[in-house]
């Protein structure tokens, strides 16, 4: 099974590569909120979630949009995925370098393998489910940001320990 539209809707989320190339710019104020939503500040008692964390950049995004539409949603959307997707990979070398000390790394390489292989397996189904409406272009995209959001939450709180 190729990867078809599914992977074009999405690559642009799981490719860092797409943040330097003028195609998609993540704006300014995004990084801090991200930053500042998962380190808890402004908050007694930090029990934010990647949902959470995921909505305040939805909405600043959409607000700097001034409208919800259906490529807005998607753009910001995208955004929001594109960042997780940075803080993921800003945080698996200190992951591997864990894993190296507890002599796991084999078990975590493996792991986070077959997590990339659901995530990309899950958000097809996602993509799948909503042939032929609008939605389609929308929830695989949902789906990448929500799962990498998850991940990079459990990344963060293992390194916290």
């Amino acid at each position: 099974m190729g990867i078809g539209r599914y992977g074009q809707v999405c690559g642009a989320v799981l490719s860092l590569g797409v943040l330097g190339s003028g195609v998609f710019q993540a704006s300014a104020q995004s990084l801090p909120i991200l930053e500042d939503c998962i380190a808890g500040n402004g908050v007694a008692t930090p029990t934010l979630t990647a949902e959470a964390c995921s909505q305040q950049l939805y909405n600043a995004c959409i607000d700097l949009k001034g409208s919800e539409t259906t490529p807005d949603i998607g753009a910001c959307m995208q955004e929001g995925g594109a960042l997780w997707d940075q803080l993921l990979n800003q945080l698996w070398p200190q992951m591997k370098a864990r894993a190296e000390a507890m002599e796991i790394l084999d078990s975590q390489l493996k792991t986070q393998r077959a997590w990339i292989a659901y995530r990309d397996a899950r958000c097809q189904q996602e993509y799948d489910e909503y042939a032929g409406g609008t939605m389609r272009s929308i929830a695989p995209v949902a789906c990448v940001r929500d799962m990498t959001a998850e991940r990079a939450m459990e990344f963060y709180r293992t390194l916290s320990q």
